[in-house]
C-alpha cells in the first residue's frame, strides 16, 4: 500500500458537536486506498496535523477526499 501526506487548500470541516476528524485539519497522512482519477482520493489517515505542521489528536478515519479540496500530495513507498 502507497502511503500518501495530503496538503489541503482549506481545513477540513468538523461541525461544533463533534466528529472523528480534528478541527484546523490542513494535513493527513496514510494510506492511499484509492486514486489517481480526476475526481477524490480514498485516504485512511493516521496522523492528523495543522497548518504549521503541529500534531493534531484524532482517530484513524478514511476520508474520500474531493481533488478541489487537495492542494497537493507527497506519495511515499
Amino acid at each position: 500500500m502507497t502511503s500518501i501526506t495530503v496538503y489541503l487548500r482549506t481545513p477540513l470541516f468538523v461541525p461544533d458537536n463533534g466528529s472523528n476528524t480534528p478541527k484546523q485539519c490542513m494535513v493527513v497522512t496514510g494510506a492511499l486506498l484509492e486514486g489517481g482519477s480526476a475526481s477524490a482520493l480514498r485516504i485512511r489517515v493516521e496522523e492528523w496535523a495543522d497548518q504549521r505542521g503541529r500534531s493534531l489528536n484524532g482517530a484513524s478515519a478514511t476520508l474520500l477526499l474531493p481533488m478541489s479540496k487537495v492542494d497537493h500530495a507527497v506519495y511515499g513507498d
